[in-house]
């Protein structure tokens, strides 16, 4: 077979092998899809900023901004976006010609007792690829769309900073209101005791009401000096995490905000076009793809220029003129005709890479359309748990009360108090943990959903 005939088969093939536009994942995945969220199908409808009721808390929001700008995770990512960026323009080098110089000096002379004579030298050296195929631009797109990948993840990096300090904020919150129940109930109990107390002087009391008391008492004051250094820990734990010294300064508030009605959360397709982890592996499959069309395109023929041009002369004033140099200029064509299976090895390669980024857009897909679906579905079930903790809540207080009217009249025991106490103090600290699970499931949705707090996702200086 002639070398024509070989050349003219491989473009033939490859042309027919590498021309296929890169597909969205989505279309090529078998990944269970749905219209609407099938947990909250009546409260479809267009995406709104669903940070509102955080909005209104502006110190929380302070709190995400001084993370975003002074967060060293972050700014690790803002580093990596930043030799992404390089990266990808190294890749685009290949695409343009290359131009070397080069100069050189030399002094000689011829033994024995010759005279010295001197040289000189300058040259331009020039290459450059013609790119017939479209390798290096596919190469090229490849490097920009691991690019978008990395600004995708760097959003998704401030996302889920903010949804962090959110929780931790609430926590902090949260943690602050057990302590004040714990110190409420302890001083009660306090009270209580010194209550048993003269009864117990007065012989009214046995001794073991006396000692039951006591433990009360003694054990709620424990459970403050605890609850002191859990609020100590996550406010170190959230300073840190704004790039604060973790001196357990942060101011805290009183009371847990309120959650609101279910927010529009828009549909499933909203949801897969604005979430930065998806984004980031609908682009890193993208990047594959375009590489895997590279290399199958390495079987094709490669077309080169060369070109250079040289000054020699003994007089370095006559360098560069212009009948002391010459110039050439060439056009090579090389295609491989045996590589060992090295070139088929890369496309195996790059192909298998491909299939592999695909898997991983779909399990990510499939995960974020689980999370949203689980969100959405709490959103409900902790509303109705709220207002029935509450009615707990009421009963409780009604039923501690009671028992120690009764107590006092001498009707019950103290153990029918203390077990009232503890049923009343239970379900307050509940009613606050349930508080806080409704306002993590809320964050939860909205990182889910990949609505950002606030529009702006610019990456800050380091």
């Amino acid at each position: 077979m002639k070398i024509s005939s070989i050349i003219l088969l491989l473009v033939t093939g490859g042309l027919v092998s590498c021309t296929t536009p890169v597909s969205p994942p989505q279309k090529r995945s078998e990944v269970p899809a749905a219209e609407n969220w099938t947990a909250a199908e009546s409260f479809a409808g267009p995406a709104v900023d669903t940070w509102l009721f955080m909005h209104r808390d502006p110190r929380l929001m302070a709190l995400i901004n001084e993370a975003w700008q002074h967060n060293r995770e972050l700014r690790v990512a803002a580093a990596n976006l930043t030799a992404a960026a390089a990266q990808a323009r190294i890749a685009g080098a290949d695409r343009l010609p290359s131009l070397t110089g080069s100069g050189g000096a030399q002094r000689g002379r011829d033994i024995p007792g010759g005279a010295t004579s001197d040289g000189y030298s300058a040259g331009l050296n020039l290459a450059w690829e013609l790119d017939l195929w479209g390798r290096l631009a596919d190469s090229t797109r490849a490097a920009e769309a691991t690019y978008a990948a990395s600004e995708s993840d760097y959003a998704a990096a401030r996302l889920s900073l903010a949804g962090q300090v959110a929780r931790l904020w609430h926590d902090l919150i949260a943690a602050r209101a057990r302590l004040e129940l714990n110190e409420e109930t302890a001083r009660n109990l306090r009270d209580n005791q010194r209550i048993v107390e003269r009864r117990y002087d007065a012989g009214l009391r046995s001794a073991l009401d006396l000692r039951l008391a006591r433990t009360n008492a003694l054990t709620a004051e424990s459970d403050a000096a605890g609850a002191r250094r859990s609020v100590a820990a996550l406010a170190r734990a959230l300073e840190i995490m704004v790039g604060r010294y973790p001196a357990n300064s942060i101011a805290v508030e009183h009371a847990l905000p309120d959650v609101e009605g279910i927010p529009a959360v828009g549909l499933p397709a909203e949801m897969i076009a604005r979430r930065p982890d998806l984004l980031a592996a609908t682009a890193r499959y993208e990047a594959a793809a375009l590489s895997a069309g590279a290399a199958r395109k390495l079987r094709l023929p490669q077309f080169t220029l060369t070109g250079n041009a040289t000054s020699a002369t003994g007089q370095l004033e006559n360098l560069f003129s212009s009948d002391t140099g010459i110039w050439s200029l060439a056009g090579g064509l090389t295609a491989p005709l045996f590589q060992g299976g090295r070139i088929a090895g890369g496309v195996d390669t790059a192909e298998a890479l491909e299939r592999a980024a695909l898997e991983r857009y779909a399990e990510r897909l499939l995960a974020a359309v689980g999370e949203v679906e689980t969100a959405l579905a709490a959103e409900t079930l902790l509303a109705e748990q709220a207002d029935l903790l509450e009615d707990v809540v009421a009963e409780a207080d009604a039923s501690e009360e009671l028992a120690w009217n009764q107590y006092r009249e001498g009707v019950v025991e103290l153990t029918t108090v203390l077990e009232a106490q503890r049923r009343a103090f239970n379900s307050k600290r509940d009613l606050i943990n349930l508080q806080n699970d409704r306002l993590r499931n809320r964050v939860a949705l909205l990182l889910a959903l990949g609505i950002s707090p606030q529009a702006t996702d610019a990456a800050p200086e380091i």
